[in-house]
């Protein structure tokens, strides 16, 4: 009888190697990203049973595995990531009518907290390493106090900006614009066409000055159109569509104090048609 193989002593496991602080603020902002999801499941009611939760259970692996590595302790704990990681209950009423269980739906919500603490955990971990790597920080309580933004633009953007998510706060940002321009203007347009036909100069739905017909008054609302329509392609798009963006928090807020000009300015329009 041959003698049974030894297992081996296992394998190290590979502690990723962050090399700028850019690398590690990047993965900061995808988990981040995914913090967002779970919390978007919430407000959005989503039952445990929903395929949108598997979705994005799926995403924080993924992400995890792309920001530490497939073999580094990080993702060799969380490569089962699931929101609720409560004790699990097997179903005993398969001839009933079918409706998800209100004892796992409240375990699930229940969950969601501790989802998002083990990934702000991992998050902990980079802004350490982007410490070490030197990049100059600001306080971003101290760099919004002071500062008069506007209401709106301020509430969709401040939690996110002082936990750091810097990226995410100017996209929340930029959405929290455009939803006051249509809610102005009566549009349903988006982006950039809404921007557009909002302050086009010929045919405006919202015009800054009275008298369009003054060169003067006209050049200012052809800028201001352009002003808002080019926010929307170059502040607004690339935080919600380019994969790995980053922002710097100095950056961040220059864009939120521009994104306040525009809310305040929206302020002082005056509505002179229909859309």
């Amino acid at each position: 009888m041959s003698p049974r193989r030894s297992a081996g002593p296992p394998q190290p496991q590979e502690i990723h190697q962050f090399r700028t602080a850019a690398e590690a603020t990047s993965g900061i902002t995808k988990l981040g990203r995914r913090i967002h999801d779970i919390e978007q499941l919430k407000a959005d009611g989503v039952r445990h049973s929903d395929a949108r939760v598997d979705a994005v259970e799926h995403a924080i692996r993924d992400t995890i595995r792309d920001v530490f590595g497939k073999d580094s302790p990080q993702f060799n704990r969380h490569h089962y990531f699931r929101i609720d990681d409560g004790p699990q209950y097997v179903r005993t009423d398969w001839g009933g009518s079918g409706a998800s269980d209100p004892h796992e739906q409240r375990q699930f919500e229940e969950q969601m907290p501790g989802a998002i603490t083990r990934l702000q955990g991992l998050i902990d971990q980079l802004e350490e390493k982007r410490a070490d790597l030197g990049e100059p920080t600001i306080a971003p309580r101290a760099a919004l106090a002071g500062r008069t933004i506007h209401p709106a633009i301020l509430a969709a953007a401040e939690r996110l900006y002082l936990g750091g998510h810097y990226t995410q706060a100017v996209f929340e940002a930029g959405k929290a614009l455009i939803s006051l321009v249509r809610a102005k203007s009566g549009s349903t347009q988006d982006g950039a066409p809404l921007m557009q036909s909002v302050f086009s100069v010929n045919n405006p739905i919202l015009a800054f000055r009275d008298d369009l017909t003054d060169q003067s008054n006209k050049d200012e609302q052809q800028g201001m159109m352009h002003l808002y329509t080019g926010t929307v392609l170059a502040i607004r798009n690339p935080g919600g569509h380019r994969v790995g963006a980053v922002e710097r928090p100095d950056r961040a807020l220059q864009h939120l104090e521009l994104l306040g000009y525009l809310a305040d300015r929206l302020d002082e329009a005056k509505k002179v048609r229909n859309s």
